[in-house]
């Protein structure tokens, strides 16, 4: 059955389709991930951006608390 010239078939195919795009894109982001060369200053650059995050976030969530509560003012 098909509706404005779309059957079920090419729906699928085209979301199979941009599955396969995103996963390409996906592994071509991820690479530098798992090459040796990089695999030991990308696990220091984590470990700084989780210390760093790990610092922010209880902050951030304090300062929402405070505007929603309307404890912070200008």
């Amino acid at each position: 059955m098909t509706h404005a010239g779309c059957s079920l078939k090419l729906i699928l195919d085209w979301a199979w389709d941009r599955v396969v795009d995103i996963k390409d894109q996906l592994d071509q982001l991820c690479k530098n991930f798992f090459l040796d060369h990089h695999n030991s200053l990308l696990v220091d650059s984590f470990k700084k951006l989780k210390k760093e995050l790990t610092a922010l976030f209880p902050k951030l969530y304090t300062f929402i608390g405070n505007v929603t509560n309307g404890s912070w003012k200008y």
